[in-house]
């Protein structure tokens, strides 16, 4: 059953293995182990730290309508992991440098260099809530969020 649709990328989440935990529509929880790379990722929310190995909960699209207690492989989306570096260093960056080169043309203040450094400081705080904004309101669907595509039929393939 698998989707060639929803290519695996390189996200720490992406072609991990884990454990359908409940389900709600075409979303489903998914436990999953923990990795090093889990600490830095915002996809996955932290488990008991008791267990051993450490697990974390994951929220997928249940797009092979796996049961609860089925193993399934998780994949990343591909349109989420093309646009996140744009919105989240392109934005900022523009704005940045657009305060900069404003502040230093419109000159509020005698120093260039002063004028300069304030520009870039707001063109940054802009760019940063613009960021912010435009990725809450462009990649909140199920679209952008990871998906179980395979369900896995032996436990032992279930290790990451």
């Amino acid at each position: 059953m698998e989707n060639d649709a929803a290519p695996e990328t390189v996200r720490p989440c992406a072609g991990r293995t884990g454990i359908v935990l409940s389900r709600q529509g075409r979303m489903a929880r998914v436990q999953i182990r923990e990795s090093r790379q889990c600490a830095a990722c915002s996809c996955s929310t932290p488990q008991v730290r008791d267990h051993s190995p450490p697990t974390r909960i994951l929220t997928v699209v249940n797009t092979v309508d796996a049961e609860v207690g089925r193993h399934v492989r998780i994949v990343d989306s591909s349109r989420a992991a093309v646009a996140a570096p744009a919105v989240l260093f392109g934005i900022p960056l523009l704005g940045m440098l657009c305060g900069a080169l404003g502040a230093y043309w419109i000159t509020p203040f005698p120093s260039e260099d002063l004028n300069a450094l304030i520009g870039a400081a707001a063109g940054l705080a802009f760019g940063v809530a613009g960021a912010r904004l435009t990725a809450s309101s462009r990649f909140a669907g199920p679209e952008h969020s990871p998906q179980a595509v395979e369900i896995l039929s032996d436990p032992k393939d279930s290790l990451p």
